[in-house]
């Protein structure tokens, strides 16, 4: 992997996973939303974790995914893009399989009053779970377009 940056900058890179040969990822016939948080407006493909509201700052849902929009309960994996939506201030969403602890890395960085989406790909907790937790108060969104099955 090459990195280039135009100016000197201070550098993180975060390493999520790999994919074995042995595992396809499965997209979806169409991108399935699975949680809008909100209030009012927010909907699903099947109205569950619809208008929800704001996460607050310092907040986790957990967010069920296995067995809704096409991806089967023995998913292992999904892809996911996620957004935060008018955060109250600067911070970042953390995405980790539910009953694990939480990792000390952000998937997405937001500003204040920002509109910005991220691709993710995120292992299954618990009950084909992910845990979303978010440093300040947002809106958020996920749309789920692929899975992996479990091997």
């Amino acid at each position: 992997m090459c990195i280039y940056s135009y100016a000197d900058t201070d550098l993180l890179v975060d390493a999520a996973g790999y994919f074995p040969t042995t595992n396809m990822l499965v997209p979806l016939a169409a991108p399935a939303r699975v949680l809008d948080s909100r209030n009012p407006g927010g909907r699903t493909v099947d109205e569950r974790h619809a208008a929800s509201g704001r996460l607050p700052a310092g907040g986790t849902i957990e967010l069920s995914v296995g067995g809704r929009a096409g991806i089967p309960t023995n998913a292992s994996t999904i892809s996911i893009n996620v957004t935060a939506v008018s955060p109250a201030d600067g911070g970042f969403l953390t995405i980790w399989p539910c009953g694990q602890p939480r990792p000390d890395a952000s998937n997405l960085n937001y500003g204040p009053g920002q509109i910005i989406a991220n691709n993710v790909i995120a292992r299954l907790g618990d009950g084909g779970r992910i845990c979303i937790y978010s440093y300040a108060a947002t809106d958020v969104l996920v749309d789920a377009a692929a899975y992996i099955a479990a091997g």
